[in-house]
C-alpha cells in the first residue's frame, strides 16, 4: 500500500480549477439534485467571494503535479455581518480521492491538514454543516450543488464516509435536518388579520428598496446581488411601512416544476395573529400559480419545532435526513481516535 507522503498537500493555486473540479463533478454524480459544476459558477460563487481563503482548499497532488485529491475546509468571514453569527465554527466538504487512487491514505492526509489549518481559529468544526458560506444558502436563494434546498450534505447512506469521520472523532449533531417535500395545490389560505400591514410582492426583477428587519448591517433590501448572482427568487411579503416584517420567500429548482420554499419568517411581536400561516399558505398558492406543482423545504423538527408541525399538516413527508457531523477542538487535541481507517472512497 503506498503512503500518503508520497503526495504533498497543497493549497489551491488560480490555475488548479479545471482538475478540481473534475474530481468534484465525479464525487457528487449520482448524488441526489446533483447538477454539474461549471468554472464559471464556481469561480463566482467560490473563488471570487470575499471570504475565500485559498489556503483551506487543499489539494492533493502527486509528483507529476497531478491533482488526485481535495478537501475544503472553511472559516466563515466573521467580520461581514452576515456571517458574524458563525464565529467560532469551521466547516469541512470532503475529502474526495480520485478512484485510482484511493486506499492510499491521501484522505486521511488531507483530512489532518484541514484540521490543522483550522486548529488555532476555531472551537467547532463542522462537516457539512448547515448555513456554510459557498456551499449552502448563506448569501441568498439558490440550490447547493447537490443535496437539497439548502443543504449539500450526508445521509445514513454514506456508510463508509460516515465510519471514515467516525474514527477521526467526529459524531452527528444533535438536531435532526430534514428535506421535505409536498405537491401543490390551488388553494385559498386562510384569512388572516393584517391590521397596520402592507402586502407585497418582491422578486429579482422587482427587488425591495426598503429595509428588511432581520438583515444585518442596516442596508436595504435583501442584499442578494452582494455576491455571486442568484436564481431568480419570488417573495410574498408583509410590510410596515418601509420594513418588510415577514415573508414567505420562494425560487425554482433544478427539476422541472418544483419549487425551493426558501424561507418562511415572522418578526416576533406579530406571531400569534395568524399572519405567519397566512404568509405560508398564501405562498405555495403563489407558486402553484406561478407553474410549480411540488414543492421542497429544509427544516429541523428540533430547531424549527412550530413549523414542522405545520409542514406536516399541510401534508408535507419527509423526503431525506440528513446527518452533520462535529467535533470540537479540543475533542480533536485531546481525545482523537488513533484508529487507522481504510476508507474504499479515501
Amino acid at each position: 500500500m503506498e503512503n500518503s507522503l508520497k503526495y504533498r498537500f497543497s493549497p489551491f493555486l488560480a490555475g488548479d480549477t479545471g482538475a478540481l473540479l473534475v474530481l468534484f463533478n465525479k464525487a457528487i454524480t449520482g448524488r441526489r439534485e446533483a447538477a454539474a459544476i461549471h468554472p464559471g459558477e464556481f469561480s463566482q460563487r467560490v473563488l471570487e467571494h470575499p471570504g475565500f481563503e485559498p489556503e483551506g482548499l487543499l489539494l492533493a497532488r502527486e509528483s507529476s503535479g497531478k491533482v488526485v485529491g481535495f478537501i475544503h475546509a472553511v472559516l466563515p468571514p466573521v467580520h461581514i455581518p452576515l456571517y458574524a453569527k458563525l464565529a467560532g465554527r469551521g466547516y469541512l466538504f470532503g475529502p474526495w480521492v480520485d478512484p485510482a487512487y484511493r486506499d492510499r491514505g491521501i484522505g486521511r492526509g488531507l483530512l489532518k491538514a484541514a484540521e490543522g489549518w483550522m486548529a488555532q481559529r476555531c472551537e467547532t468544526i463542522l462537516v457539512h454543516g448547515l448555513r456554510a458560506p459557498f456551499y449552502h444558502t448563506r448569501e441568498g436563494p439558490r440550490q447547493p450543488y447537490f443535496g437539497s434546498t439548502e443543504i449539500l450534505g450526508l445521509t445514513g447512506n454514506d456508510t463508509d464516509l460516515l465510519e471514515f469521520y467516525a474514527a477521526a472523532g467526529y459524531g452527528p449533531v444533535e438536531e435532526q435536518e430534514l428535506s421535505m417535500t409536498a405537491s401543490l395545490q390551488n388553494t385559498e389560505p386562510q384569512p388572516a388579520t393584517l391590521t397596520g400591514l402592507n402586502v407585497v410582492r418582491v422578486s429579482t426583477q422587482q427587488p425591495w428598496k426598503g429595509r428588511v428587519v432581520w438583515i444585518p448591517g442596516g442596508g436595504v433590501g435583501y442584499g442578494y446581488e452582494s455576491y455571486f448572482p442568484m436564481a431568480a427568487y419570488d417573495t410574498l411579503a408583509v410590510a410596515q411601512g418601509d420594513t418588510i416584517v415577514g415573508h414567505c420567500q420562494w425560487y425554482s429548482m433544478r427539476r422541472p416544476g418544483r419549487a425551493a420554499l426558501f424561507d418562511l419568517r415572522l418578526e416576533e411581536s406579530l406571531r400569534g395573529r395568524g399572519i405567519g400561516r397566512w404568509l405560508f399558505e398564501a405562498g405555495l398558492a403563489a407558486m402553484y400559480q406561478a407553474g410549480f406543482r411540488e414543492v421542497e423545504l429544509h427544516t429541523s423538527p428540533q430547531r424549527n419545532a412550530a413549523a414542522y408541525r405545520m409542514y406536516r399538516q399541510a401534508g408535507f413527508k419527509t423526503a431525506v435526513s440528513w446527518v452533520i457531523l462535529k467535533k470540537t477542538y479540543k475533542f480533536v487535541m485531546l481525545f482523537c481516535r488513533k484508529t487507522r481507517v481504510t476508507h474504499p472512497m479515501l
